[in-house]
């Protein structure tokens, strides 16, 4: 990766690689599938006509109080069938500190079309909930499902469905220790919608554009996750927000900083490779890597 290409436009993949570990964050242009994606797919969060899907660039890193997350953008690899048949959208992991013994999804509601099992899951009944949430919750296990399920998280999922889906409501899957947010579509964090650049400095822009909506999106993924975990308190939440608050406004100064240090021609090799988007196969699930 020369930093420019033949035509003289620059190379935004090792800029971005270059960039992301600025803040200790790191980029690859393709991974291994998430291990929540079997449960995707058969909770109906995914779709794709032949079953595939790929990667277009993840990011890994750690956020407020030591909590690991991903952010994949994800699509159907649909090949010759018709790109709206397919998911395309964001799907974004959180580490959950207490143990979840069995699956939970929060799924746009369906009205009559509601199904009562899915994949052995079962609807979840509430005593007491909005009456304008729609959405519905399945779950292997009644309690647990009402105990990640609380009136704070309903109230943040549909804020959260209307932040990023103009057209399509999110999806929520709580598995092991993990919590997978499905954002399909939108105007989100796109890895793929590169364009080219004759000025490094112009490039850097737009990265750093796309590492302040990153933030944004885990910070608002973080709050919703941050209702499901029974020990929260307001002191913790005020601590959160001062957090992201702070990350966003650092994103600019040091992504200038680091230009005007010279980190385009650094001669250091960058951490991390990027390969071609590679075919997720939902078969290949007992060789998945285990969840970041």
């Amino acid at each position: 990766m020369s930093g420019f290409g033949p035509d003289g436009t620059v190379d935004l993949q090792d800029l971005r690689i270059k960039l992301y570990d600025l803040f200790g964050h790191r980029y690859s242009a393709v991974s291994p599938s998430p291990g929540a994606l079997m449960l995707l797919t058969a909770a109906n969060m995914l779709q794709s006509p032949n079953g595939l899907f790929r990667c277009r660039g993840r990011v890994r890193g750690v956020s407020f109080n030591s909590k690991r997350f991903s952010v994949q953008e994800v699509c159907a690899n649909i090949g010759d069938y018709d790109a709206e048949a397919g998911f395309d959208g964001l799907i974004v992991s959180v580490s959950h500190a207490l143990p979840i013994y069995g699956r939970t999804v929060v799924l746009p509601d369906q009205g009559d079309q509601r199904p009562r099992h899915i994949d052995g899951m079962k609807q979840v009944a509430f005593p007491t909930r909005p009456s304008d949430a729609k959405l519905e919750v399945y779950a292997d296990d009644q309690t647990e499902g009402r105990l990640l399920i609380q009136p704070g998280f309903i109230d943040r999922f549909v804020e959260l469905s209307a932040e990023f889906n103009s057209e399509m409501s999110a999806s929520v899957a709580f598995a092991g220790r993990q919590m997978h947010v499905v954002l399909p579509g939108g105007d989100l964090t796109r890895f793929s919608k590169d364009v080219s650049f004759y000025k490094h400095d112009t490039a850097a822009d737009h990265i750093a554009s796309e590492i302040g909506r990153l933030f944004d999106v885990v910070a608002q993924v973080d709050a919703l996750h941050v209702s499901a975990d029974r020990r929260g308190s307001a002191e913790i939440e005020k601590a959160r927000k001062d957090y992201y608050r702070t990350k966003s406004q650092s994103v600019v100064p040091m992504v200038k900083a680091a230009m005007k240090a010279g980190i385009v021609t650094d001669s250091r090799r960058a951490k991390y490779l990027t390969h071609e988007a590679a075919m997720i196969d939902p078969s290949l699930h007992g060789l998945m890597m285990p969840s970041a």
